[in-house]
């Protein structure tokens, strides 16, 4: 058949959403008249591309998911369910060996890749969902976790990582096909290879594995991205090994590299592309096929980054990538109150990035990418977490959860009061930001940038907290957002629904927001206690796939999502949303 690479031609250029479209489905769903105007809706698609048609949900409480009227979202891929063949899930009775063969606990981002490998297939794919870290209340039938018990580590460790699955439509319902051959794990105890300036060096080396050269696992696997090759980028939200002190804590805060097609061949930590609290990684194309991935740093005071291959990405011969990301160049973002940024690269010997002040080779660099981005003055910003590039023109959104602490105590170099960039102190509610690379190149150096939306809830008596949305469609907290594939965008929201001052936002939620108009329409309501989190599109984008994080966190008996059953632990899964009448979603 032939098709369309999104990356490189028409109304969708440079989306990750979709790798490839086909020509009858692309002129479906743009739309457009020979002469660039929009023509008339056609196949249900408003004549405003940019728009949906549902009406906005109300705030709810409710412990379930709640999703606009003229849809239904079912529960599908739940934290327990076997990858391939496998035992059945057990609540809390699991063992550790049944756990390596299920998908783990605490979904968070994902991608759904079309099978086979190069089709626009909206009836069967492997997707691949983030685990991002454990509730030991529910994993455990005495809630009780003890790194020193080997059991307990064995299963802790089962339940994080990765589960790449094949999934098909069948009578219009998602199944998942097992046995199969791509259905696997990678978990916590993962043997995973390194590559890139820091492979071989003694921020992997352990006594295993002297050469530095592989790790033990990946875990605290948040946001993701795909890349223009095909293979899926699972970030590492974290530090250090939090369940097992005895592996050294510069093996992990890396970008994982999987090829969900090749189940045989090992993950990759990508060292070229930074050591930090990674939240996911968003692609866009340059003209000449060189790559730049956007990257947030997800913790108070924390930078942005943007990494930009060395060499273009081969679209022939996707093997020929296998190396791409382990040479480029990393850079951290420096935001002006002007409006205008820049990005200043993180190169061992430039900037005063040299070994008198312990940055003696780019693995150094690499590895201590949060001292060498300070060091060149790149801005402090309000957690980072989520990018997303836009379908029309190549800018960029990132989400800035919030940051308490932004405001407190003396002002200084490591606690800076607000700026432009950062404007309230304290951000409670966290805002998103819109990026415009120079002359929408991704490889340019400077950018302009705006705050596109200030999150809160205009009824609220603190000045602070009000943002610039409406009583009707407030929300707090952006964490996941995307840019579907017809350049509209969705934000999600992760704070506590449990807490006093977060009531009058509801449950945790999924919005629709127009990115011209800036008109927000509240989508799906995520169940007591829950993160919504993770959105994929299978390429007619007839189903939506959303992840449903944690519920029921921090008060046990609050949810019994998915199953109703007070006598088992709630399950973390992935949703499918579909339209009743068999649309495009948001007609």
């Amino acid at each position: 058949m032939l098709t369309v690479n999104l990356q490189r031609r028409g109304l969708l250029k440079g989306v990750a959403a979709l790798p490839v479209l086909s020509l009858a489905t692309l002129a479906g769903l743009t739309a457009r008249g020979g002469s660039g105007g929009a023509a008339p809706a056609a196949a249900g698609i408003p004549a405003d591309l940019l728009a949906v048609s549902f009406k906005s949900l109300g705030i709810t409480r409710a412990d379930t998911v709640t999703v606009a009227e003229g849809y239904t979202a079912s529960a599908f891929l739940m934290w327990g369910d076997p990858v391939s063949s496998g035992p059945a899930w057990k609540g809390s009775a699991n063992t550790a060996a049944e756990q390596e063969l299920q998908m783990g606990m605490h979904h968070d981002g994902m991608f759904f890749f079309p099978y086979p490998y190069g089709s626009n297939s909206s009836t069967r794919g492997l997707i691949a969902v983030n685990h991002e870290y454990t509730n030991n209340e529910y994993l455990f039938a005495d809630g009780r976790f003890d790194a020193k018990d080997p059991e307990v580590l064995r299963k802790s460790l089962a339940a994080l990582g990765v589960s790449v699955m094949e999934i098909a439509l069948e009578g219009g319902k998602w199944t998942v096909v097992r046995p199969s051959q791509f259905g696997r794990r990678i978990n916590g105890a993962t043997i995973i290879d390194v590559s890139g300036p820091a492979a071989g060096t003694a921020a992997f080396a352990r006594p295993a594995d002297t050469t530095g050269n592989t790790a033990v696992g990946t875990q605290i696997n948040c946001g993701s991205g795909p890349t223009p090759w095909g293979t899926y980028l699972t970030c590492e939200e974290t530090m250090s090994n939090r369940y097992d002190s005895t592996q050294p804590a510069t093996a992990y805060g890396w970008v994982v590299e999987i090829d969900p097609f090749e189940p045989t061949r090992r993950a990759v930590k990508r060292t070229a592309m930074g050591r930090f609290a990674h939240e996911n990684a968003a692609y866009s194309v340059a003209a000449n096929n060189r790559v730049a991935f956007y990257m947030g740093d997800d913790a108070r005071f924390e930078c942005i980054y943007k990494f930009v291959t060395a060499a273009p990405f081969n679209p022939s011969n996707r093997l020929a990538n296998s190396a791409l990301l382990n040479t480029g160049t990393l850079y951290v973002a420096k935001f002006n109150d002007d409006g205008s940024g820049q990005w200043l690269a993180l190169r061992q010997g430039e900037a005063g990035l040299d070994a008198a002040k312990g940055f003696a080779t780019q693995g150094d660099v690499t590895v201590k990418a949060r001292e060498a981005a300070r060091a060149v003055s790149g801005t402090l910003m309000d957690r980072p977490e989520w990018f997303a590039v836009n379908a029309n023109d190549k800018s960029v959104y990132v989400t800035l959860t919030n940051n308490s602490d932004r405001g407190k105590g003396v002002a200084s170099a490591a606690n800076p009061g607000v700026n432009a960039a950062n404007p309230r102190a304290p951000n409670i509610d966290g805002h998103v930001i819109k990026m415009i690379e120079n002359g929408s190149d991704p490889l340019a150096t400077t950018f302009k940038w705006e705050i596109f939306l200030l999150a809160g809830d205009v009824q609220l008596p603190v000045a602070e907290r009000k943002g610039n949305l409406s009583a009707a469609t407030a929300f707090s907290s952006p964490d996941g957002i995307n840019v579907d594939p017809l350049g509209r965008l969705w934000v999600q929201s992760d704070y506590d629904s449990t807490a006093a001052d977060m009531q009058t936002f509801g449950n945790c939620m999924m919005t629709y927001i127009h990115p011209v108009t800036k008109e927000v329409r509240r989508f799906l309501v995520g169940p007591n206690g829950s993160e919504v989190t993770g959105l994929t599109w299978a390429p007619d984008m007839k189903t939506l796939f959303i992840n449903i994080q944690h519920p029921g966190e921090g008060k046990p008996g609050s949810s019994t999502w998915p199953h109703g059953n007070p006598a088992l632990p709630p399950r973390s899964g992935t949703v499918v949303v579909r339209k009743n009448d068999g649309g495009v979603i948001g007609s």
